[in-house]
């Protein structure tokens, strides 16, 4: 049961952050959500508690948010060909 809770919790964050960031994949997101709710869960059964809903979901959340802070709006490969573009 503790494996659903995980996933649920992935996946019930990373539909909030769809819904807050919608220019982004689903996809990645809900992957995202998901990784970061079982690491979350690990942490949490390593160090013998019982897995709930809330520290998956907290972990998750902080995956997402670490990801909408250091994701930029276009490519870096974009970015460079629009600056020898400017320089010419």
């Amino acid at each position: 049961m503790s494996l659903t809770w995980m996933i649920l919790a992935g996946l019930i964050a990373s539909a909030i952050a769809k819904l807050l960031m919608p220019r982004h994949r689903a996809g990645g997101l809900f992957i995202l959500g998901i990784a970061g709710a079982i690491l979350a869960g690990l942490m949490e059964y390593s160090e013998h508690h019982p897995i709930g809903f809330v520290a998956p979901f907290i972990g998750a959340v902080i995956l997402l948010a670490l990801y909408a802070v250091t994701a930029s709006g276009q490519p870096a490969e974009h970015a460079r060909h629009d600056e020898f573009r400017r320089a010419a």
